[in-house]
């Protein structure tokens, strides 16, 4: 399954800044994608009736170090924590092909795709 495929068959999608840093990120610094390219699919995420964009409420911001200390994730992974802290503090299924975030999240129960 393709990233879009995955974005595509689902129902709602639930967005965090940090994602859409790490998307730019990949997208033009690793990938090499045009910026301009980048920044029409943000906005044709962002604009889609089943995404909600919200910030990381408090309670992610406090449960994301928790994850650190409690030894499931390494500091070099705090993004990753503070994106399975949203997953748990939401209910949500995490959509990630990052193998190692997938493990972590399987670990603490939260479901995950593809």
């Amino acid at each position: 399954m393709e990233p879009a495929d995955l974005i595509d068959s689902a129902r709602d999608v639930l967005i965090i800044p940090i994602v859409l840093h790490e998307y730019m990120w990949v997208m033009v610094r690793k990938l090499r994608v045009p910026a301009s390219f980048v920044a029409a699919k943000i906005n044709e995420y962002l604009e889609d009736s089943r995404t909600r964009y919200v910030a990381e409420p408090l309670g992610v911001i406090n449960k994301a170090p928790g994850l650190l200390e409690k030894g499931y994730m390494q500091p070099r992974e705090l993004n990753d924590a503070i994106i399975l802290a949203t997953a748990i503090q939401h209910n949500a299924v995490l959509a990630t092909f990052d193998q190692r975030l997938r493990r972590k999240a399987k670990q603490l129960g939260v479901p995950v795709r593809p």
